[in-house]
Parts: structure tokens; sequence; C-alpha cells
């Protein structure tokens, strides 16, 4: 054995050499990465094994038009899906015809085992719900579709309905060698690259959806469903779908046009307001602010010339502009009939929860004050949650700009006036599904960059990090204010699951009141480093 050791190294090494000298590259890479140690003084070097660049592109062509294009696997269905159901004993079955399909979204083996033991007759309403949405019949809305092209090849910066086809500058490197202009420097390159990997990754989403809009033409198709392991219903195709973005449900309409009636003129109207922002105001007033925008002839004016000025910068204003783009049409259509009510419509009129998560918490607390934001009480006016909190955060910025130390008072000067709903709506809204700190800074950060008050005034952008942790602290803070039952009963809750995955050493379950199993799938994750001859 000791003589054939060095024998094979010294082929190895000769292979290498003769390699190198035919212009031949490593098909396997293996590089070292310095990772954190047990302690914040250690670091300690990882092995990684990579495949060669040319070797991807040889098995899968192109990394990144691989990107572009939609596996078949994840497609809309042109048929529609198997029905779900089980027999004793086994796993459900059902979704797409030719390939396996799992009911749960789940990697908990625990989770599948219970699903396989429930009795036929308890998931028989979870079946009948996801079959329901299983026979709904779509197609793509050639009207949403093709203005999307148009903006595409005529706007480059995407009108800020699709993203920009051009890349941030990258900024040049200082002149001087001044420590804390290169740190600086450093920070603001990451952050251009990481927002050009981005736009890159929306450009790919973007061309997914259009892709698959443009390859299911005007033919029906239909959407397999599953579940996560909440029991929350989603189609199983990720790129175009009815619960997908702006893009996703504006370039979605029902197969068959139904005739609309009185009612449903009126929800038309409802949601045509709802997807232009006015979606807090009542019923009336937002059929009354439709019924404005009808005789001022602006919907007649937007489906004849929808990128025209004035109609465009109109329309491009809503909240979801091609959602709005595709009922505005149904309604200007409607209405350049002799009678509206006999209009054929196939629009899907949708309607959301007010922060759902929220909403469950402030109905297990009995949280009066909390269901009033969240429309669980009846009022005159629906309740807004963000615009509550915003309520709170703005008197505590007012209350540290009047005294406090000189800190806090020069931030709270910095935002008093400033703050919107958009800033803090999605810290409220995660807070929910466990938001950290961390988390909730990162994304205060982000919409506050946004605003154009402190662009004009802020050289150095670490002082958008302090000024989003100063305002992560008062929205958690005021949050608990709003919804004290809500917090207290989210409290119970952790320290709940804390107690059984420690006492029993098992993961917290529950059958939700359709009957379905669930398994709360988290564990703390232990890596376990395999030791090789390379380190």
């Amino acid at each position: 054995a000791s003589s054939v050791a060095p024998a094979a190294s010294s082929c190895a090494a000769d292979l290498e050499q003769a390699g190198r000298a035919a212009g031949w590259e490593k098909a396997l890479r293996h590089t070292l990465v310095p990772v954190p140690g047990r302690t914040r003084s250690r670091w300690t070097q990882v092995g990684y094994v990579s495949l060669h660049r040319a070797l991807v592109e040889g098995l899968l062509g192109d990394p990144d038009a691989l990107r572009t294009h939609v596996m078949p696997d994840e497609a809309p269905m042109l048929a529609p899906p198997l029905a779900w159901s089980k027999e004793e004993g086994a796993p459900p079955l059902g979704g797409f015809l030719h390939q396996p399909s799992q009911l749960m979204r789940t990697f908990s083996r625990l989770a599948r085992h219970r699903l396989r033991a429930a009795p036929p007759e308890q998931l028989a309403p979870v079946f009948d719900g996801l079959n329901a949405c299983a026979a709904t019949a779509w197609r793509v809305n050639p009207a949403v579709l093709s203005v999307v092209e148009s903006i595409g090849a005529a706007f480059p910066d995407g009108l800020g309905v699709l993203p920009t086809n051009v890349d941030l500058p990258l900024p040049a490197a200082p002149a001087g060698d001044d420590p804390d202009a290169l740190r600086l420097w450093k920070r603001e390159l990451k952050q251009a690259r990481q927002r050009n990997a981005e736009l890159h990754s929306l450009r790919c989403t973007l061309a997914l959806k259009v892709g698959v809009a443009r390859e299911l033409g005007d033919r029906p198709f239909y959407f397999a469903y599953n579940l996560d392991f909440r029991g929350r219903a989603y189609p199983m195709s990720p790129h175009l779908s009815p619960v997908g973005d702006d893009l996703a449900r504006g370039m979605l309409r029902y197969a068959a046009p139904r005739r609309v009636g009185a009612a449903g003129l009126r929800w038309l109207k409802v949601h045509a307001a709802s997807l232009y922002g006015h979606d807090k105001l009542p019923l009336h007033e937002r059929v009354a602010w439709t019924d404005e925008q009808l005789a001022a002839g602006r919907l007649k004016q937007l489906a004849a010339a929808p990128l025209d000025e004035p109609a465009r910068g109109w329309w491009l204003a809503a909240d979801s502009p091609l959602q709005f783009y595709a009922v505005a049409l149904d309604l200007a259509a409607a209405y350049a009939r002799e009678s509206p009510e006999e209009h054929e419509s196939a629009i899907p009129v949708t309607q959301d929860g007010s922060c759902n998560g929220l909403q469950h918490y402030a109905a297990l607390g009995r949280d009066a004050r909390g269901g009033r934001h969240v429309n669980l009480v009846p009022g005159d006016r629906p309740g807004d949650v963000y615009t509550g909190v915003l309520d709170v955060v703005r008197r505590k910025v007012e209350e540290d700009a009047a005294g406090g130390d000189e800190e806090r008072a020069a931030m709270a000067a910095q935002l008093h006036g400033r703050l919107t709903r958009k800033v803090i709506k999605q810290t409220v809204m995660t807070t929910v599904y466990g938001v950290t700190f961390v988390g909730a800074r990162d994304q205060i950060e982000r919409r506050l960059r946004e605003l154009p008050e402190l662009k004009a005034e802020i050289a150095d952008p670490r002082r958008y990090t302090q000024l989003a942790a100063y305002c992560a602290r008062l929205t958690l803070d005021s949050l608990g204010e709003v919804f004290e039952p809500a917090m207290v009963s989210m409290d119970w809750l952790a320290k709940s699951a804390d107690a059984i995955g420690r006492e029993a050493l098992a993961p917290v379950e529950w059958t939700t009141p359709l009957g379905l199993p669930v398994v709360q799938p988290y564990h703390k994750a232990v890596h376990k480093p395999i030791r090789t001859i390379l380190q």
C-alpha cells in the first residue's frame, strides 16, 4: 500500500500537468471559504466542491437563459387537473395528470404520515375546496398582454409597471485612500450590485410570465392546486397564477364570461376604485368614484389609447395599474352598450382580508380596539390597521422631536411629517409571522430610501440604517400598543410552542376545522461538515 499511494499521486500530478499544457480546466473545483467558528475571534476554513461553468452550460445550457424558460411541470394545464381523493391508509392523489403531486408542500415525514393516516371522509372538505378551485377555467387577457408588450418595447424604464431594462451605474472608486470614503464606496457598490441583481431577477420573472401567456394564447387552461403546511391553497404553477402579482393577475380572466346584471356592474365599479387606491372608502363611495370617471370619459379615453397622454399618466398612477386597466376596459365595453347590465364579463373581482394574521389574533383575544382596525367590528368606514399604527408612530416621533436625548431628537426631527403608510406597512403585516427587529429595520430602510425628501438631504447611506432602526423600534412598540391582546396571545403561543419542543421533544400539531392535520415544520438546523482528504 505504501508503494501504491505515491505512484497514484504522481500519476494524478502528471495528468494535471498534461491537462494544463493542453489548455484543459478542472471540471470540479475545490475552494476553501472562511466561516465563523464557535467564537467570534475564531474562523475556520470550509471546503466547497463546485462544477465548472462550462460543464453546467454543457449539461443544462446557459444558466442565465435557463432562468427565463418555464419547465413543463410548472406550466398551467390545458385539461382539468385530477381531482384530489384518497383511499384508507394511502397518501392523497390528485393534481397533475402525468407526474406525482403532493397534497401538502412539506418536507416533514410526520406531516405526510398524518395525511396518509387520516380517514378519507375527514379530508373530504379539503378536497372539495381544492377541486372547486382546480375546476375553474381561465384564459389570458389579450388586451393586458398587448399593453405589457407595448410598454416593454417602447419604454425602457418600464413606466413603473415593468422592471427597467437599464442597470444602475456602479459608483466610481474614491481617488484617495481615506478609509471612511473607501468604506462608504464599498457599501454603495454592494447596494448597487444587489439592486442590479434584483432587477435581473425581476426581468426573468417578467419573461416567464409573458412567455407562459404567449404560449397559452386564447386557449382555456386550468391550475392544479395544493396546500402549504398550514392549509392555505395555492396554484401549483408558480409563474402566471391568480395569486400572483399585479402583472399575473392583470393578464388573467375567466374562460367563460357571465352576464353582469346590476349587482355585478356595481361590484366591477367597487373593484375598479379599490384597484386604483380607494380601497379604504365605503363601498357606495367607491361606486360613486367610478361613476365620476365614467362620466368624465376617462375610461373611454383609456380604452381608445392607453399609452397616450393624459390617459397613460392617469391609469399608471393606480395602486394596481394592470388589474385596473383590465377592469377599466371591461367597464368601458359595458357602458358602450345600450344596456350595461347585459354586458358579459370575465374579470375576477378579488376581495382580501384586512391584515388577516392580526384579524385572527384580534378575534382570539376578543380585542375590540384592534378589531376595529382590522374590520372585525362594524363601522361607518373601513378600518385601516396600518394607518392606526402609523398614527401612534407619528405621535411618538413628535414627542421625541420635542424632547429627549439629542440623537433621538435629531432622527425624529428628520422623520417628522415624512412617514407614510407604506413605510411601516410591510413590518406591521409580517409581525404576526415572526419578523425580527433586523428584518423590520431592513424593510423600513428600503421604504425610507424611496422618500424623495430624504434623498435630497442624506449624503451618507448609513443614515438610512440609523433612521430605519429608530423607526422599526417605534413601529414594533406601537403595534404592541394598538394590538396589546394580540401581542399577548402571540407571546403565549410562542412560549407554548417552545415548551412543547423542549419538554415533549415534538413539533406542535393541530387539526383545522376542515379536518386537515397540520404539523409545525420548524426545527433548529444543525450543520455537519463532512471531513474528506481535502480538508
